[in-house]
């Protein structure tokens, strides 16, 4: 019920977008305003092909969001659902507590699993190495999940392939809701 009379907006985003104005004019907005917003990082160190200490002279862009007086936090490995939901949970419940406008997380990652582009996924190797590429595919938090479910013998393989269908129904139901709406 806090849910519905108290909503939160998610804004997710890359390290790259960390550079560019319309972000930060978000991110002023929401802070002025106190609009509840989580603004989600999902910083694998790479915008694009470019690494991000080309972007930013710190190690973590967090600290972008203190200089606009978001509360952040940095969620590093990033591969636990369990670490991953509840650091979620608290930026949501910040949010929809009084008027505390947006919070800031960044989910840190060694790096990206595929291309930026569908188009790139065959020439990451010139940029990302194979020993890095295969490390992480290790990490991947919802393979990480399954693996741990299947060994606490609290998933088979048959609530596997049903929740599957059921996630990629959802996400083509939520693609066609995105294709046929229409702003205000």
């Amino acid at each position: 019920q806090d849910q519905d009379q108290h909503p939160v907006l998610f804004a997710f985003f890359g390290d790259g977008a960390m550079s560019h104005g319309n972000l930060h004019s978000a991110f002023k907005l929401a802070t002025t305003r106190h609009l509840p917003i989580v603004f989600v990082l999902n910083n694998n160190g790479l915008a694009i092909r470019t690494g991000v200490e080309y972007q930013s002279p710190l190690p973590s862009l967090t600290p972008t969001a203190a200089g606009y007086g978001m509360p952040a936090e940095i969620i590093y490995p990033n591969f636990d659902v369990a670490t991953n939901w509840r650091a979620v949970k608290r930026a949501a419940d910040y949010c929809r507590t009084g008027n505390n406008g947006p919070y800031f997380l960044e989910f840190k990652t060694e790096c990206r699993e595929s291309g930026h582009n569908a188009h790139e996924t065959a020439s990451m190797g010139g940029y990302v190495p194979r020993e890095l590429r295969l490390e992480e595919r290790g990490r991947n938090p919802l393979a990480h999940c399954a693996l741990s479910l299947k060994i606490m013998r609290l998933l088979d393989a048959a609530v596997e392939k049903e929740l599957t269908e059921e996630v990629e129904t959802r996400i083509k139901e939520a693609f066609e809701a995105k294709k046929n709406f229409t702003a205000p």
